[in-house]
């Protein structure tokens, strides 16, 4: 199994911080044995995939790549985020995006900014 069977590219382009066509150099680098040009957090990347679910391969990116809101504009939102990373493992969070995406269907999707939007996609 490659890493694009369980990842689409642009998903894993965004959360490695590589274009597109960096990825399918590595991929293609990476299927013919030739590591020499691969960083060494990429070849780990794709080794996961024999045993690693997508969440746990969005989480290696997230903390290898540095997946960080700590720029996010709005105070709220960063401390939303801080919160939930914080505090990950003793939240359900299906239940959270559950609530998130309820609120998006009665009405608020017009005041989520595009941030917030991508913060969500991101994080949940």
């Amino acid at each position: 199994m490659i890493i694009t069977d369980l990842i689409p590219i642009t998903e894993l382009s965004r959360l490695t911080r590589k274009s597109r066509p960096t990825i399918y150099k590595y991929l293609r680098d990476f299927s013919n044995g030739n590591y020499d040009n691969i960083p060494y957090s990429i070849i780990n990347l794709f080794k996961m995939t024999d045993t690693a679910t997508k969440d746990e391969i969005i989480s290696y990116c997230n903390s290898t790549y540095g997946m960080s809101f700590a720029s996010a504009s709005n105070a709220e939102l960063q401390e939303l985020f801080n919160l939930i990373v914080s505090n990950q493992y003793q939240i359900d969070l299906k239940k959270i995006k559950k609530y998130i995406l309820e609120e998006l269907n009665n009405g608020w999707k017009s005041k989520i900014k595009t941030d917030q939007s991508f913060f969500l996609n991101a994080v949940l």
